[in-house]
């Protein structure tokens, strides 16, 4: 299925309007073109400009198949190390965080001299 390609929708299904946030109920055989899919939700655009978000339980409507049992064969248990933090942390590229201060957060160095970083 294209990003540009108008669909029908199967059934009617329960929206929120973007961005106001307002829930509507849109019907059967409305023309909507999927612009994404970001984990539980599809954000539509309908066929007179209307921005909507679309949970991804009511896939079936837009005629996709529902995301939750791909997602589910494709989850597989992983080992969590700080190695691999440290690994990922080093292919973050930010002209404006200079690379060397990344990778000595976690050095003893860093440590004796009680640096912190932090996450917002």
């Amino acid at each position: 299925m294209s990003v540009r390609e108008l669909i029908e929708l199967k059934r009617e299904c329960e929206a929120i309007e973007i961005p106001s946030g307002t829930r509507r109920v849109l019907p059967a055989g409305s023309l909507l073109r999927i612009s994404q899919f970001l984990g539980n939700a599809y954000t539509v655009i309908c066929d007179i400009g209307y921005m909507y978000r679309i949970d991804a339980n009511d896939a079936d409507a837009l005629g996709v198949a529902p995301i939750g049992a791909a997602q589910e064969e494709a989850t597989t248990e992983a080992t969590f190390s700080e190695p691999m933090v440290w690994d990922q942390l080093r292919t973050i590229y930010d002209p404006e965080i200079p690379v060397k201060h990344t990778s000595h957060l976690g050095s003893p160095a860093a440590k004796q001299k009680n640096w912190q970083s932090f996450v917002r």
